[in-house]
């Protein structure tokens, strides 16, 4: 600087404002949409995550067609009937007592159905229940 000059030297209005309590008020309305934010986006993740679980875990149906199951079981019963009225005949043939060889036809035919049941438990509507 030469001897003329002077050092100009302007105030300015440069001012620190202490934080008013509207103030404090909008910045605790952002907190609530962060945290409002935040609750939604954990709810989702659970919801995704059940969601997720049941297709996991859910059953699957094997459709079988009724036509078919209806078949089988009746010429399985053809051929139930046959040893159970053979069996029946070959205890009266031996005993010639008719109660005797309708109780042994009845035994062939009870064990036949607990057969049946048992193959078929897993049939519900047409459709093979697999876990």
């Amino acid at each position: 600087m030469s001897k003329g000059e002077s050092l100009n030297i302007t105030h300015s209005n440069i001012y620190i404002e202490m934080p008013s309590s509207r103030r404090i008020r909008m910045d605790r309305k952002g907190q609530f949409i962060v945290i409002g934010a935040i609750v939604i986006a954990a709810f989702m993740f659970a919801l995704v995550l059940t969601m997720s679980q049941m297709s996991v875990q859910r059953q699957v149906f094997i459709p079988e067609p009724v036509d078919e199951v209806v078949l089988a079981v009746a010429s399985d019963f053809e051929r139930c009937f046959q040893v159970a009225l053979a069996s029946a005949s070959k205890t009266y043939c031996a005993t010639m007592d008719k109660s005797e060889a309708a109780l042994k036809g009845e035994e062939v035919i009870k064990a036949w159905s607990m057969a049946l049941s048992e193959a078929y438990k897993g049939v519900r509507n047409g459709h093979r229940l697999e876990r």
